[in-house]
């Protein structure tokens, strides 16, 4: 008979709490403001209709992910210190994003904050501790909130943070379970873990 262990939420609240800490002391010294490229900027993105947001969402992400090539973190990043936005944006403009989900999410998160959108960084992680995933969340121009999982879009109905929680939990349930812990990040400089 195989034991299931179900850590309780403040478990994971605690690591998210050290995975901050751990991240913005690793990456100290690391880049922390990137330009956009020009095929980057979309200064009307933010203020654009709702189906022109989401016609144009697709572009941008793309000019990301040709650059993007999974990679595990290792050692010394303690296996997942998260680097900034800018920094990741950064070696997409050098031609490579070599990093793991993270790193990835975070230039997209660099990319469309700065772009006038606004933008968090979310843990999903199943309830016995062995695995986890990072994803952009993000607010279109109609006030919902949608999420971006690698080239994936889910706009989700919720126009608050607390509402998205939920929706959250049900759209990675496959994955990590029927209740996964949800933890939201927020980017100015250092990151901050947001209690939601």
């Amino acid at each position: 008979m195989k034991l299931k262990i179900k850590l309780p939420d403040f478990v994971f609240q605690m690591g998210n709490l050290w995975w901050v800490f751990w991240s913005n002391i690793r990456w100290c010294k690391a880049t922390k403001n990137f330009p956009l490229r020009e095929e980057d900027t979309d200064k009307e993105l933010a203020t654009s209709s709702e189906d022109i947001f989401y016609e144009k969402l697709p572009n941008l992400i793309n000019n990301i992910y040709k650059t993007f090539t999974w990679t595990e973190d290792g050692p010394d990043q303690l296996w997942d210190a998260v680097r900034p936005p800018a920094q990741c944006y950064e070696d997409v403009v050098n031609g490579a994003l070599n990093d793991d989900c993270d790193g990835y999410h975070s230039a997209i998160y660099w990319l469309l904050k700065n772009n006038g959108v606004e933008s968090y960084l979310i843990s999903v992680a199943n309830r016995n501790g062995k695995s986890a995933h990072c994803v952009y969340l993000g607010k279109d121009t109609d006030g919902h909130f949608f999420v971006i999982n690698y080239r994936a879009i889910d706009k989700l109905n919720a126009t608050t943070l607390k509402e998205t929680k939920a929706e959250i939990k049900k759209l990675f349930e496959n994955s990590y379970g029927a209740d996964p812990s949800v933890s939201y990040f927020d980017y100015n400089n250092k990151f901050k873990k947001l209690f939601i």
